[in-house]
């Protein structure tokens, strides 16, 4: 998750093992069964799907300048 957010969505990631998409419903899929951690921990194999939840975090930012 670090390279993803340090990279941004515009530049390539170092190494090709992260990727970015967006939308409300992102199904990941493989040729083989990989297995899936989600913050950090297992979480079975792939396919997966994720599925955005609208107000399930909140985010607090500092106030702009």
């Amino acid at each position: 998750m670090w390279e993803l957010l340090r990279a941004g969505p515009a530049r390539p990631v170092a190494g090709g093992l992260v990727g970015y998409a967006r939308g409300r419903e992102i199904t990941v899929r493989s040729a083989a069964p990989e297995p899936v951690q989600l913050d950090g921990e297992p979480d079975g194999d792939t396919p997966f799907t994720a599925r955005v939840v609208p107000g399930a975090i909140r985010v607090v930012v500092p106030e702009s300048g």
